[in-house]
């Protein structure tokens, strides 16, 4: 085997030399960078996930929210009284309102 040459290295080998070193630090520091902001949305799904768990609103059974009731009554007068009786007959327990439109 030729011995190499240690001494008479060019211009042109030391840049592209450095350029590779340069270009190997910033794949390894992104890399890292990856782990590091992978690691921590990890962390804040987790973070998140208990903080809603911990803080869930519980809605109790007897709750119902109030409603309207629309009824489109055009020539209904033979059985609007009827419709309005099953209307008002629901087992609904929350609140009824109503909109009358003239």
């Amino acid at each position: 085997m030729p011995s190499t040459q240690t001494q008479g290295r060019s211009l042109t080998h030391f840049v592209s030399g450095a350029g590779f070193r340069i270009f190997h630090a910033a794949e390894e520091f992104l890399w890292a960078f990856m782990i590091v902001a992978t690691g921590l949305v990890v962390l804040r799904t987790l973070i998140v996930i208990w903080l809603a768990s911990r803080f869930r609103r519980t809605w109790t059974r007897d709750f119902a929210e109030p409603i309207s009731v629309l009824v489109a009554a055009f020539n209904e007068e033979k059985v609007i009284a009827e419709t309005l009786r099953s209307l008002l007959a629901t087992d609904y327990t929350g609140e009824i309102g109503s909109h009358r439109d003239r």
